[in-house]
């Protein structure tokens, strides 16, 4: 293998390197994104036309215990 064929195949093998943790890096935040959607995190339904953060507050049953003490 001559040096020629060396540093094509060293400069492809960073660029799959660079490619790699663009993708690992992508993939850390949708399962970010995916872990804030199940939790409910900003996420608003609207009902009747109020709108309600899902997620972001304490259930109405922690209110109202919280309300009684």
């Amino acid at each position: 293998m001559d040096g020629t064929n060396f540093e094509q195949l060293a400069q492809e093998i960073l660029t799959q390197k660079q490619h790699m943790d663009q993708l690992e890096a992508e993939n850390g935040e949708l399962r970010a994104r995916i872990a804030d959607l199940r939790a409910g995190r900003g996420l608003t339904l609207i009902i009747s036309g109020i709108h309600f953060a899902v997620g972001d507050n304490p259930s109405p049953g922690a209110y109202l215990s919280e309300t009684r003490r």
